[in-house]
């Protein structure tokens, strides 16, 4: 193949993945915090035989990010009792307070 097809290719597959990147961006920014926990929930359901034959191997790491998830939900929890509402998923738009 010559230099000039490789670079087709190249340029190519790069505004392909600035597509899909930007398609990603859109549809995570156009989640809601109950639409991502639905996510969440479907993704655990498809995966949960391989985390339960894998779980000795990365129990740790589990616990700690149950523990993170926690302490997070938690935060949200005490933000939304302070403010009534949902907290904007822009933090320049609106600063969660702790």
């Amino acid at each position: 193949m010559d230099k000039k097809k490789v670079l087709d290719l190249l340029k190519i597959q790069s505004q392909d993945w600035e597509s899909i990147q930007e398609q990603e961006t859109y549809l995570l920014n156009a989640m809601t915090i109950q639409d991502s926990i639905q996510q969440y929930q479907e993704m655990q359901s498809t995966f949960e035989w391989q985390m339960q034959q894998t779980a000795g191997l990365f129990e740790v790491n589990h616990r700690r990010a149950l523990i993170e998830l926690q302490a997070r939900l938690h935060q949200l929890a005490l933000w939304q009792s302070t403010h009534g509402q949902s907290p904007s998923l822009y933090p320049e738009d609106s600063k969660i307070t702790q």
